[in-house]
């Protein structure tokens, strides 16, 4: 399955679930371990603002 399938894919059955992001970060270092973040609507997508993202969804989780 080709990598932009199967993001369509979770998406779908993300707004199937009523859980809409926008947005989808994948990281995988040299040792291939890998990190994803999801971006939701009002979230710092562009602008690269990791550290106020995470406080963001931090607040979101409490």
């Amino acid at each position: 399955m080709e990598l932009f399938e199967a993001i369509n894919n979770l998406y779908k059955e993300a707004h199937n679930c009523g859980n809409i992001w926008f947005g989808l970060l994948l990281t995988i270092n040299k040792n291939g371990k890998y990190s994803s973040k999801f971006y939701y609507e009002g979230t710092p997508l562009l602008d690269g603002n990791n550290e106020e993202l995470d406080k963001r969804m931090n607040d979101l989780r409490s």
